[in-house]
């Protein structure tokens, strides 16, 4: 595989100055798993309630979704579709006892795909949260019925239809036939 980041030369690399440092996108909030195209745009699951696109040309957008219950969407994971639309991946605000999988399309229409969630143990969570409180004694304890406090997820087989989600309490990485595919990650050019 070609990867130009890959190199045999043994010179030290460079520190990068802080001030060397662009940013890109505004006026978001908690931007997490950045997607980058080979096109130049950015993707970011934006606590707004979608996800946020940033163009090369510096013009972005929000996509956003709703969650089951009228809760808000704080998505922290998110795959991108051939097709425009978005997976999001929602730990809620507290980041814990709760999973919801969900396809945004571009109007901003929301499928449920997956959900497993103690809604007692995350309005505990989400309480603690706004309260300044939250502490180990929420995180540590996984209150799904199945899942272990999901921290991630990828999209991976032939035809990009096998989720796999991180986890970080659990011992194993779920993974399940996703009724939508994923985006092929860039990576896999090389």
């Amino acid at each position: 595989m070609n990867n130009p980041a890959n190199t045999t030369n043994d010179a030290p690399l460079p520190v990068i100055a802080l001030d060397a440092l662009c940013f890109v996108g505004h006026e978001l909030v908690r931007p997490e798993c950045v997607l980058a195209t080979l096109a130049g745009a950015i993707h970011t699951a934006d606590w707004r309630g979608g996800v946020a696109s940033t163009m090369p040309n510096g013009t972005s957008m929000l996509i956003r979704g709703a969650l089951p219950a009228g809760r808000p969407l704080r998505p922290n994971g998110i795959a991108l579709r051939r097709d425009g639309s978005v997976l999001l991946a929602d730990l809620g605000e507290s980041r814990g006892g709760v999973f919801w999988l969900l396809r945004v399309a571009p109007d901003g229409a929301t499928t449920l795909i997956l959900e497993d969630a103690d809604p007692a143990h995350v309005d505990w969570c989400e309480a603690a949260y706004c309260a300044g409180e939250l502490g180990r004694p929420h995180l540590d304890h996984a209150a799904g019925r199945v899942l272990r406090n999901i921290s991630s997820l990828a999209f991976g087989g032939p035809d990009l239809r096998t989720a796999y989600l991180g986890c970080l309490l659990g011992d194993a990485i779920a993974s399940f036939r996703a009724p939508v595919a994923g985006h092929p990650p860039f990576h896999w050019h090389y």
